[in-house]
């Protein structure tokens, strides 16, 4: 199955890729380290996968479910997570540049010593960081309608674009 997934790299529209990655996860397998650039992962179910150090540019991943996963220094570059959820992930010291979080939830999240960089979000579409550790983390973009319920700050850099 990694076979399909790595010879199926830069089709943007690989079902079987997809299914693969799926049933990878599914076993446990560790997907550590896998460029994942250029790829539409819309709707899929990766939960609880480890995807530390994992690239992800130009990637779509709205609607997926991508809860109690490990993102650790995991780099997503111009990536649509919209509507995708991130909750109880670990995103430590993950890189997030050029990505439209619009209704993503982090709920939970541990975003600790993260950078979120040139972020976009629909202002209808609330991105859920209540509960979230983010500290130590950079925010640069419009966080004007997201939630921060009960959110870790401590020593986080806040800024807005304009």
């Amino acid at each position: 199955m990694r076979n399909t997934v790595d010879q199926a790299k830069g089709q943007k529209d690989s079902p079987a890729r997809i299914l693969a990655l799926q049933e990878l996860v599914k076993a446990g397998v560790d997907l550590a380290n896998i460029d994942l650039s250029n790829t539409n992962l819309s709707n899929a179910n990766l939960r609880n996968a480890n995807f530390s150090g994992a690239r992800f540019h130009n990637v779509n991943l709205s609607n997926a479910n991508l809860s109690n996963a490990n993102f650790s220094e995991a780099r997503f570059h111009n990536a649509n997570l919209s509507n995708t959820n991130l909750s109880n992930a670990n995103l430590s010291n993950a890189n997030f540049d050029s990505v439209d979080l619009s209704g993503t939830s982090f709920k939970s999240a541990n975003l600790s010593n993260a950078a979120l960089l040139r972020v976009t979000q629909d202002s209808e579409l609330t991105t859920d960081f209540s509960n979230a550790n983010l500290s130590n983390t950079n925010l640069y973009g419009d966080f004007t309608s997201a939630n921060f319920s009960k959110t870790d700050f401590s020593k986080a850099e806040l800024t807005k674009r304009i």
